[in-house]
Protein backbone atom coordinates (compact mmCIF):
# COMPACT_ATOMS: atom_id res chain seq x y z
CA UNK A 1 0.00 0.00 0.00
CA UNK A 2 1.27 3.07 -0.94
CA UNK A 3 1.65 6.14 2.04
CA UNK A 4 0.22 8.24 0.49
CA UNK A 5 -3.18 6.43 0.42
CA UNK A 6 -2.72 4.99 3.83
CA UNK A 7 -2.39 8.56 5.31
CA UNK A 8 -5.61 9.55 3.41
CA UNK A 9 -7.61 6.24 4.57
CA UNK A 10 -6.60 7.78 8.60
CA UNK A 11 -8.17 11.00 7.58
CA UNK A 12 -11.14 9.66 5.92
CA UNK A 13 -11.02 6.88 8.80
CA UNK A 14 -9.28 8.41 11.59
CA UNK A 15 -12.61 8.85 14.05
CA UNK A 16 -13.17 4.86 13.55
CA UNK A 17 -9.27 4.42 14.71
CA UNK A 18 -9.60 6.58 17.54
CA UNK A 19 -12.57 4.79 18.90
CA UNK A 20 -11.32 1.49 18.38
CA UNK A 21 -8.03 2.80 20.42
CA UNK A 22 -10.33 4.25 23.12
CA UNK A 23 -12.38 1.31 23.46
CA UNK A 24 -9.13 -0.78 23.46
CA UNK A 25 -7.75 1.05 26.39
CA UNK A 26 -10.72 0.95 28.38
CA UNK A 27 -10.80 -2.46 28.00
CA UNK A 28 -7.27 -2.81 28.97
CA UNK A 29 -7.53 -0.63 31.83
CA UNK A 30 -10.78 -2.40 33.37
CA UNK A 31 -8.28 -5.61 33.20
CA UNK A 32 -5.86 -4.19 34.92
CA UNK A 33 -8.52 -3.15 37.35
CA UNK A 34 -9.28 -6.73 37.72
CA UNK A 35 -5.88 -8.09 37.90
CA UNK A 36 -4.26 -10.71 40.72
CA UNK A 37 -0.67 -10.51 41.82
CA UNK A 38 1.07 -13.77 42.20
CA UNK A 39 3.73 -13.54 44.97
CA UNK A 40 4.98 -17.30 44.74
CA UNK A 41 8.79 -18.21 44.47
CA UNK A 42 8.32 -21.35 42.99
CA UNK A 43 8.43 -19.54 39.44
CA UNK A 44 12.14 -19.69 40.06
CA UNK A 45 12.63 -22.73 40.28
CA UNK A 46 13.48 -24.85 36.90
CA UNK A 47 10.44 -27.29 36.53
CA UNK A 48 12.51 -30.85 35.83
CA UNK A 49 15.25 -29.85 38.80
CA UNK A 50 16.18 -31.79 41.11
CA UNK A 51 14.95 -29.25 43.73
CA UNK A 52 11.84 -28.82 41.93
CA UNK A 53 11.08 -32.75 42.16
CA UNK A 54 12.06 -32.88 45.74
CA UNK A 55 9.77 -30.31 46.77
CA UNK A 56 7.00 -32.55 45.08
CA UNK A 57 7.52 -35.50 46.49
CA UNK A 58 7.33 -34.23 49.90
CA UNK A 59 4.48 -32.24 49.28
CA UNK A 60 2.72 -35.63 48.46
CA UNK A 61 3.85 -37.30 51.61
CA UNK A 62 3.11 -34.63 54.15
CA UNK A 63 0.66 -32.12 52.04
CA UNK A 64 0.84 -28.80 50.39
CA UNK A 65 0.21 -26.52 53.45
CA UNK A 66 2.88 -23.65 53.50
CA UNK A 67 4.13 -23.17 56.87
CA UNK A 68 4.06 -20.09 58.95
CA UNK A 69 7.32 -19.97 61.90
CA UNK A 70 5.69 -17.16 64.96
CA UNK A 71 8.48 -16.53 67.39
CA UNK A 72 6.87 -15.33 70.48
CA UNK A 73 8.34 -12.95 72.99
CA UNK A 74 6.60 -14.44 76.57
CA UNK A 75 9.45 -13.39 78.81
CA UNK A 76 8.35 -15.03 82.16
CA UNK A 77 5.35 -13.28 82.18
CA UNK A 78 2.58 -15.99 83.65
CA UNK A 79 -0.64 -14.06 81.76
CA UNK A 80 1.30 -14.67 78.09
CA UNK A 81 2.16 -18.19 79.21
CA UNK A 82 -1.47 -18.65 79.98
CA UNK A 83 -2.40 -17.79 76.82
CA UNK A 84 -0.58 -19.40 74.63
CA UNK A 85 -3.14 -22.19 74.29
CA UNK A 86 -5.84 -19.96 73.68
CA UNK A 87 -3.60 -18.15 70.76
CA UNK A 88 -3.39 -21.45 68.94
CA UNK A 89 -7.21 -22.04 69.03
CA UNK A 90 -8.00 -18.54 67.71
CA UNK A 91 -5.41 -18.71 64.99
CA UNK A 92 -6.69 -22.32 63.97
CA UNK A 93 -10.57 -20.63 63.27
CA UNK A 94 -8.24 -18.07 61.16
CA UNK A 95 -9.94 -18.78 57.10
CA UNK A 96 -7.55 -20.49 55.15
CA UNK A 97 -5.08 -22.36 58.37
CA UNK A 98 -4.80 -25.38 58.55
CA UNK A 99 -3.46 -25.58 61.67
CA UNK A 100 -1.57 -24.15 63.82
CA UNK A 101 1.04 -25.88 66.91
CA UNK A 102 2.78 -24.58 70.04
CA UNK A 103 5.10 -26.83 71.77
CA UNK A 104 3.01 -25.45 75.11
CA UNK A 105 0.15 -27.16 75.21
CA UNK A 106 -2.94 -26.56 77.34
CA UNK A 107 -2.23 -29.99 79.08
CA UNK A 108 1.23 -28.24 80.28
CA UNK A 109 -0.67 -24.97 81.41
CA UNK A 110 -3.17 -26.90 83.55
CA UNK A 111 -0.03 -28.81 85.50
CA UNK A 112 0.59 -27.76 88.77
CA UNK A 113 2.91 -25.17 89.17
CA UNK A 114 6.15 -27.07 90.05
CA UNK A 115 4.98 -29.91 87.25
CA UNK A 116 4.75 -27.27 84.64
CA UNK A 117 8.22 -25.78 85.25
CA UNK A 118 10.23 -28.65 85.08
CA UNK A 119 8.32 -29.46 81.79
CA UNK A 120 9.22 -25.98 80.36
CA UNK A 121 12.70 -26.96 81.54
CA UNK A 122 12.89 -30.00 79.87
CA UNK A 123 11.71 -28.10 76.57
CA UNK A 124 14.27 -25.58 76.64
CA UNK A 125 17.23 -28.37 76.98
CA UNK A 126 16.06 -30.25 74.69
CA UNK A 127 19.19 -30.98 72.30
CA UNK A 128 18.68 -28.30 68.90
CA UNK A 129 15.20 -27.53 70.20
CA UNK A 130 13.43 -23.76 69.38
CA UNK A 131 9.99 -25.09 71.60
CA UNK A 132 11.41 -22.83 73.89
CA UNK A 133 14.31 -20.28 73.84
CA UNK A 134 16.06 -17.64 76.61
CA UNK A 135 17.89 -15.24 74.71
CA UNK A 136 19.09 -11.55 76.50
CA UNK A 137 16.91 -12.13 79.79
CA UNK A 138 14.05 -12.92 78.31
CA UNK A 139 11.81 -16.09 76.42
CA UNK A 140 10.52 -17.07 73.61
CA UNK A 141 8.35 -19.65 72.11
CA UNK A 142 7.95 -20.91 68.50
CA UNK A 143 4.81 -21.36 67.44
CA UNK A 144 4.19 -23.13 63.54
CA UNK A 145 0.76 -22.20 61.63
CA UNK A 146 0.11 -24.07 58.57
CA UNK A 147 -1.77 -22.66 56.17
CA UNK A 148 -3.86 -24.61 53.51
CA UNK A 149 -5.16 -21.36 51.47
CA UNK A 150 -2.86 -19.09 50.35
CA UNK A 151 -5.58 -17.02 48.56
CA UNK A 152 -5.96 -14.78 51.01
CA UNK A 153 -2.50 -14.40 52.72
CA UNK A 154 -2.34 -11.24 53.13
CA UNK A 155 -5.56 -11.10 54.96
CA UNK A 156 -5.01 -14.04 56.52
CA UNK A 157 -1.32 -12.49 58.06
CA UNK A 158 -2.95 -9.92 58.95
CA UNK A 159 -4.98 -11.53 61.25
CA UNK A 160 -2.66 -13.90 62.79
CA UNK A 161 -0.54 -10.86 63.91
CA UNK A 162 -3.81 -9.19 65.08
CA UNK A 163 -4.08 -12.13 67.55
CA UNK A 164 -1.08 -11.58 69.38
CA UNK A 165 -1.44 -7.96 69.31
CA UNK A 166 -4.36 -8.36 70.88
CA UNK A 167 -2.69 -10.34 73.98
CA UNK A 168 -0.19 -7.85 74.20
CA UNK A 169 2.87 -10.33 73.12
CA UNK A 170 5.45 -9.23 70.21
CA UNK A 171 6.15 -11.57 67.88
CA UNK A 172 9.12 -12.12 65.15
CA UNK A 173 7.27 -13.62 62.15
CA UNK A 174 8.88 -15.53 58.73
CA UNK A 175 7.89 -18.18 56.68
CA UNK A 176 7.74 -18.29 52.63
CA UNK A 177 3.62 -16.70 52.94
CA UNK A 178 4.89 -14.33 55.38
CA UNK A 179 7.47 -13.38 52.19
CA UNK A 180 4.82 -13.57 49.87
CA UNK A 181 2.43 -11.32 51.63
CA UNK A 182 5.44 -8.68 52.21
CA UNK A 183 6.21 -8.84 48.57
CA UNK A 184 2.51 -8.38 47.08
CA UNK A 185 3.03 -4.89 48.56
CA UNK A 186 6.19 -4.19 46.76
CA UNK A 187 4.44 -5.38 43.22
CA UNK A 188 1.95 -3.41 44.04
CA UNK A 189 4.17 -0.69 44.32
CA UNK A 190 5.80 -1.44 41.10
CA UNK A 191 2.65 -0.92 39.23
CA UNK A 192 1.76 2.04 40.67
CA UNK A 193 4.77 4.53 41.00
CA UNK A 194 7.46 2.74 38.19
CA UNK A 195 5.26 3.31 35.05
CA UNK A 196 4.41 6.75 35.81
CA UNK A 197 7.94 7.64 36.65
CA UNK A 198 9.56 6.08 33.88
CA UNK A 199 6.99 7.89 31.33
CA UNK A 200 7.86 11.33 33.27
CA UNK A 201 11.83 10.66 32.57
CA UNK A 202 11.39 10.02 28.84
CA UNK A 203 8.65 13.43 28.80
CA UNK A 204 11.82 14.92 29.92
CA UNK A 205 14.50 13.44 27.59
CA UNK A 206 12.46 13.82 24.86
CA UNK A 207 10.99 17.41 25.80
CA UNK A 208 15.28 18.53 25.47
CA UNK A 209 15.43 16.88 22.40
CA UNK A 210 12.40 17.95 20.30
CA UNK A 211 11.60 21.33 21.98
CA UNK A 212 7.71 20.90 22.08
CA UNK A 213 5.62 19.57 24.78
CA UNK A 214 3.33 18.90 22.68
CA UNK A 215 5.41 16.58 20.48
CA UNK A 216 6.98 15.01 22.75
CA UNK A 217 3.56 13.93 24.58
CA UNK A 218 2.59 12.45 21.15
CA UNK A 219 6.09 9.89 20.98
CA UNK A 220 4.60 8.85 24.12
CA UNK A 221 1.48 7.40 22.86
CA UNK A 222 2.59 4.62 21.47
CA UNK A 223 4.91 3.19 24.18
CA UNK A 224 2.02 3.94 27.04
CA UNK A 225 -0.78 1.80 24.58
CA UNK A 226 1.39 -0.97 24.77
CA UNK A 227 2.05 -0.55 28.32
CA UNK A 228 -1.74 -0.43 28.82
CA UNK A 229 -2.65 -2.92 26.13
CA UNK A 230 0.02 -5.63 27.70
CA UNK A 231 -0.63 -5.11 31.24
CA UNK A 232 -4.62 -5.36 30.06
CA UNK A 233 -3.78 -8.50 28.27
CA UNK A 234 -2.29 -10.27 30.62
CA UNK A 235 -5.13 -9.62 33.32
CA UNK A 236 -8.22 -10.70 30.86
CA UNK A 237 -5.91 -13.95 29.45
CA UNK A 238 -3.36 -14.90 32.43
CA UNK A 239 -5.55 -13.40 35.00
CA UNK A 240 -2.33 -12.47 37.13
CA UNK A 241 0.83 -10.84 37.19
CA UNK A 242 4.25 -12.26 39.17
CA UNK A 243 6.61 -10.50 40.48
CA UNK A 244 8.76 -10.26 37.22
CA UNK A 245 6.23 -10.30 34.98
CA UNK A 246 5.15 -6.63 36.51
CA UNK A 247 8.13 -5.35 35.00
CA UNK A 248 6.88 -5.67 31.49
CA UNK A 249 5.05 -2.38 31.10
CA UNK A 250 8.75 0.15 31.97
CA UNK A 251 10.29 -2.33 29.32
CA UNK A 252 7.91 -1.35 26.34
CA UNK A 253 7.49 2.24 27.97
CA UNK A 254 11.55 2.85 27.76
CA UNK A 255 11.85 0.61 24.41
CA UNK A 256 8.80 1.21 22.73
CA UNK A 257 9.19 5.37 23.38
CA UNK A 258 11.69 5.57 20.80
CA UNK A 259 9.82 4.58 17.91
CA UNK A 260 7.12 7.22 19.08
CA UNK A 261 9.96 9.98 19.13
CA UNK A 262 11.05 8.86 15.17
CA UNK A 263 8.25 8.94 14.07
CA UNK A 264 7.26 12.52 15.78
CA UNK A 265 10.75 14.13 15.23
CA UNK A 266 10.45 13.16 11.14
CA UNK A 267 6.69 14.91 11.01
CA UNK A 268 8.42 17.92 12.48
CA UNK A 269 11.11 17.87 10.16
CA UNK A 270 9.18 17.59 7.46
CA UNK A 271 6.74 20.08 8.43
CA UNK A 272 9.49 23.00 8.80
CA UNK A 273 10.39 21.97 5.37
CA UNK A 274 7.40 23.01 3.93
CA UNK A 275 4.73 20.25 3.56
CA UNK A 276 1.31 19.94 4.58
CA UNK A 277 0.22 18.20 7.32
CA UNK A 278 -0.59 14.83 5.38
CA UNK A 279 2.67 15.64 3.53
CA UNK A 280 4.57 15.08 6.30
CA UNK A 281 2.92 12.31 8.06
CA UNK A 282 2.84 10.03 4.33
CA UNK A 283 6.59 11.47 3.97
CA UNK A 284 7.24 10.41 7.29
CA UNK A 285 5.73 6.50 7.57
CA UNK A 286 7.42 6.02 3.93
CA UNK A 287 10.74 7.09 5.74
CA UNK A 288 10.76 5.19 8.99
CA UNK A 289 7.92 2.92 8.79
CA UNK A 290 9.44 -0.08 7.85
CA UNK A 291 12.45 0.85 10.33
CA UNK A 292 9.88 1.19 13.24
CA UNK A 293 9.11 -2.34 12.29
CA UNK A 294 12.07 -4.07 12.10
CA UNK A 295 13.87 -2.40 15.25
CA UNK A 296 10.55 -4.02 17.19
CA UNK A 297 11.07 -7.29 15.36
CA UNK A 298 14.76 -7.42 16.52
CA UNK A 299 13.80 -6.49 20.22
CA UNK A 300 10.75 -8.75 20.52
CA UNK A 301 13.46 -11.40 19.22
CA UNK A 302 15.55 -10.68 21.43
CA UNK A 303 12.92 -11.14 24.45
CA UNK A 304 12.07 -14.61 22.80
CA UNK A 305 15.57 -16.34 22.80
CA UNK A 306 14.37 -15.85 26.99
CA UNK A 307 12.66 -19.21 26.16
CA UNK A 308 15.63 -20.94 26.04
CA UNK A 309 16.30 -20.31 30.10
CA UNK A 310 14.67 -23.33 31.75
CA UNK A 311 12.97 -20.88 33.89
CA UNK A 312 9.63 -20.50 34.24
CA UNK A 313 9.33 -16.81 35.81
CA UNK A 314 12.34 -16.10 32.86
CA UNK A 315 10.14 -17.01 29.87
CA UNK A 316 6.93 -15.42 30.96
CA UNK A 317 8.91 -12.52 31.31
CA UNK A 318 10.29 -13.03 27.88
CA UNK A 319 7.05 -13.89 26.17
CA UNK A 320 5.30 -11.01 27.40
CA UNK A 321 7.59 -8.63 27.37
CA UNK A 322 8.04 -9.13 23.58
CA UNK A 323 3.97 -9.07 22.79
CA UNK A 324 4.12 -5.61 24.74
CA UNK A 325 7.60 -3.94 22.16
CA UNK A 326 4.70 -6.11 19.13
CA UNK A 327 2.05 -4.09 20.58
CA UNK A 328 3.88 -0.92 20.79
CA UNK A 329 5.95 -1.12 17.92
CA UNK A 330 2.16 -1.59 16.18
CA UNK A 331 0.78 1.04 17.21
CA UNK A 332 2.93 3.61 15.46
CA UNK A 333 0.88 2.99 12.10
CA UNK A 334 -2.67 3.42 12.92
CA UNK A 335 -2.57 5.50 16.11
CA UNK A 336 0.31 8.07 16.27
CA UNK A 337 -0.53 9.07 12.61
CA UNK A 338 -4.39 9.16 12.96
CA UNK A 339 -3.64 11.44 15.73
CA UNK A 340 -1.43 13.80 14.53
CA UNK A 341 -3.58 14.51 10.73
CA UNK A 342 -6.44 14.90 13.37
CA UNK A 343 -5.10 18.37 15.34
CA UNK A 344 -2.98 21.44 14.39
CA UNK A 345 0.19 20.65 13.16
CA UNK A 346 3.17 19.78 15.00
CA UNK A 347 5.36 23.26 15.62
CA UNK A 348 8.91 23.47 17.68
CA UNK A 349 12.38 23.69 17.15
CA UNK A 350 13.61 20.89 17.14
CA UNK A 351 17.52 20.38 18.60
CA UNK A 352 19.51 19.96 15.46
CA UNK A 353 22.68 21.28 16.32
CA UNK A 354 25.19 18.88 15.97
CA UNK A 355 27.37 19.18 18.95
CA UNK A 356 30.95 18.04 19.38
CA UNK A 357 30.23 14.25 20.79
CA UNK A 358 28.36 14.33 17.25
CA UNK A 359 31.34 15.12 14.99
CA UNK A 360 33.23 13.11 17.15
CA UNK A 361 30.93 9.84 16.77
CA UNK A 362 30.73 10.61 13.06
CA UNK A 363 34.46 10.21 12.54
CA UNK A 364 34.30 6.77 13.92
CA UNK A 365 31.45 5.89 10.97
CA UNK A 366 33.24 1.84 9.94
CA UNK A 367 35.44 -0.42 10.73
CA UNK A 368 36.60 2.28 13.72
CA UNK A 369 33.59 1.75 15.44
CA UNK A 370 33.55 -2.37 14.75
CA UNK A 371 37.05 -2.34 16.07
CA UNK A 372 36.30 -0.26 19.13
CA UNK A 373 33.02 -2.55 19.72
CA UNK A 374 35.14 -6.12 19.80
CA UNK A 375 37.84 -4.10 21.90
CA UNK A 376 35.43 -3.63 24.44
CA UNK A 377 33.93 -7.11 24.42
CA UNK A 378 37.17 -8.70 24.43
CA UNK A 379 37.88 -6.60 27.66
CA UNK A 380 34.74 -7.46 29.56
CA UNK A 381 35.04 -11.21 28.45
CA UNK A 382 37.08 -12.29 31.68
CA UNK A 383 34.25 -10.25 33.81
CA UNK A 384 31.96 -12.47 32.49
CA UNK A 385 33.35 -15.39 33.07
CA UNK A 386 33.63 -14.45 36.71
CA UNK A 387 29.82 -14.27 37.20
CA UNK A 388 28.18 -16.72 39.57
CA UNK A 389 24.11 -17.03 39.70
CA UNK A 390 22.63 -16.65 43.07
CA UNK A 391 18.90 -16.14 44.58
CA UNK A 392 17.97 -15.49 47.93
CA UNK A 393 14.20 -14.91 48.77
CA UNK A 394 15.59 -12.44 51.29
CA UNK A 395 17.63 -10.24 49.27
CA UNK A 396 14.26 -8.87 47.11
CA UNK A 397 14.06 -6.76 50.00
CA UNK A 398 15.82 -4.09 50.74
CA UNK A 399 18.05 -3.49 53.99
CA UNK A 400 15.67 -1.60 56.97
CA UNK A 401 12.19 -3.24 55.78
CA UNK A 402 10.22 -5.07 58.49
CA UNK A 403 10.93 -8.72 56.54
CA UNK A 404 14.41 -7.95 56.71
CA UNK A 405 14.44 -6.93 60.57
CA UNK A 406 12.66 -10.27 61.29
CA UNK A 407 14.72 -12.15 59.78
CA UNK A 408 17.67 -10.58 61.69
CA UNK A 409 15.92 -10.40 64.94
CA UNK A 410 15.51 -14.20 64.46
CA UNK A 411 18.74 -15.16 63.47
CA UNK A 412 19.78 -13.29 67.12
CA UNK A 413 17.28 -15.37 68.81
CA UNK A 414 17.46 -18.98 67.44
CA UNK A 415 21.53 -18.39 65.64
CA UNK A 416 19.57 -19.17 62.48
CA UNK A 417 16.19 -17.97 60.20
CA UNK A 418 16.08 -20.44 57.10
CA UNK A 419 14.72 -23.94 57.87
CA UNK A 420 15.73 -27.11 55.79
CA UNK A 421 13.98 -29.97 55.63
CA UNK A 422 14.91 -33.46 55.09
CA UNK A 423 13.16 -36.85 53.83
CA UNK A 424 14.20 -40.40 54.83
CA UNK A 425 12.17 -42.92 52.45
CA UNK A 426 12.15 -46.07 54.39
CA UNK A 427 9.63 -48.92 54.72
CA UNK A 428 10.22 -49.54 58.68
CA UNK A 429 10.28 -46.03 60.23
CA UNK A 430 12.11 -48.21 63.46
CA UNK A 431 14.69 -49.84 61.66
CA UNK A 432 18.11 -49.32 62.98
CA UNK A 433 19.27 -48.39 59.03
CA UNK A 434 17.01 -45.39 59.30
CA UNK A 435 18.34 -44.42 62.80
CA UNK A 436 21.77 -44.51 62.09
CA UNK A 437 21.44 -42.44 58.40
CA UNK A 438 19.66 -39.94 60.38
CA UNK A 439 22.08 -39.54 63.08
CA UNK A 440 24.86 -39.50 60.36
CA UNK A 441 23.44 -36.22 59.03
CA UNK A 442 22.89 -35.04 62.29
CA UNK A 443 26.52 -35.34 62.77
CA UNK A 444 27.59 -33.78 59.08
CA UNK A 445 25.13 -31.00 60.50
CA UNK A 446 28.01 -28.89 62.10
CA UNK A 447 29.77 -27.60 59.00
CA UNK A 448 29.49 -23.85 58.40
CA UNK A 449 26.41 -22.18 58.35
CA UNK A 450 24.26 -24.84 60.37
CA UNK A 451 22.93 -23.38 63.16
Amino acid sequence: MRMDTFTAFLVKRGRVVLALTALLMATAILGITRLNIKTEFDIFMPPDSGYTTAMDTMSASFGDSDQVVVLAEIGFDESRLQALPGIVERITDIPGVATAQSPISRAIIEMEPGDRQAALDQLKELAGSTALVERDGTQYTLIRVLLENLTRVNTTMQEIQEVFKDHGIPIVISGEPYLQSQIFTYILRIIVTIPPVAILLMLLVFRIRIGSFRATALSMVPAIVGAAVTLGAIAWFQGSVSMVSVLVPVFVIVLGSADGLHITSHVMDALASGKTNEEAVATTLKAVGVPVIMTSLTTMAGFLSLMVINSSAIRELGVTAAIGIGIAGAAPWPILPTILLHQKPLSGSRNREEGTAFRLLARLRGWPSVAIALAIVVAFVPGVLQLRSGLSMIDVYRPGTEVRKSIAAAQEILGGSIPVYLTFPAEDAFSPELANAVLAVQDAATVEGVA
